[in-house]
């Protein structure tokens, strides 16, 4: 009788009746009870370790949530990256023409022959448009955008017809030439002529002077550039040299 209390008890010390199951099932169940040999090893260890038909799934449950971040910051560093050294140098001077579309070639000539006058290295330090329009319809009108890039000293001189620049500096955005010239220089063109006031006239004193009379200019003249222009400063921010020299680049006589 004891001795078949002992064979009971042997069959049932795991707590399931091994008299009921067949020997795949009991070596299942001994398998269980085993110590887990991957407990105390580092999960990369342990997926080195795995049969291959394993790893896939033990890859997915333990490592591709911190892959998928790693891989999205790695995106997001080179974007960066990638953005910054192709960002296109801060303009040294930017020249805006208005209502001036059909003159875009002679302008676009104007720039590249400006930039090696004034022996600028990077030529993208340099800007030249003719796209902005005012006056013509409430469709086609740029002035907020102009007034924007004016604020941001995104455009640093304005050059179109006479209407044009006057509307521009009585709304604020054409800056006087004595903001900008040393005195010697406003002497020297107040004197030629070249300086006119808000009415379209001569200018008599520099400080009555809001822009120069592009009929003037040789260099405007040979690009067969409208007669009936003006050429006015606008909101300097990046200094006053490139500016004077677009002035002396315009040979006024």
């Amino acid at each position: 009788m004891a001795e078949d209390d002992k064979g009971d008890e042997s069959d049932t010390h795991s707590g399931v009746d091994t008299t009921q199951l067949n020997a795949d099932q009991r070596a299942a169940i001994s398998g269980l009870a085993k110590d887990n040999v991957y407990v105390k090893q580092s999960k990369w260890t342990t997926f080195r370790e795995l049969p291959a038909g394993q790893k896939g799934t033990y890859f997915v449950q333990n490592f591709l949530l911190g892959t998928v971040v790693v891989v999205v910051a790695l995106v997001i560093a080179i974007s960066l990256v990638v953005t910054y050294l192709t960002k296109p140098p801060t303009p040294v001077f930017t020249l805006e023409a208005v209502n001036m579309h059909q003159d875009s070639e002679q302008i676009s000539a104007l720039k590249d022959e400006f930039v090696k006058y004034d022996n600028v290295k990077d030529a993208r330090r340099v800007s030249f448009g003719s796209s902005l329009n005012i006056g013509k319809n409430s469709y086609a009108d740029d002035s907020p955008k102009i007034m924007t890039q004016v604020a941001a000293g995104q455009i640093n001189a304005m050059v179109s017809d006479k209407k044009t620049i006057t509307t521009l500096y009585k709304r604020g955005l054409v800056n006087k030439p004595s903001e900008v010239l040393t005195a010697s220089e406003l002497k020297r063109y107040l004197n030629m002529g070249v300086l006119v006031d808000a009415k379209d006239k001569p200018a008599t004193s520099a400080e009555d002077a809001i822009a120069f009379d592009l009929s003037r200019s040789q260099t405007w003249k040979a690009k067969s550039l409208p007669s009936d222009a003006l050429f006015g400063f606008s909101n300097i921010k990046n200094g006053k040299d490139h500016p004077r020299a677009f002035v002396r680049y315009l040979d006024f006589k």
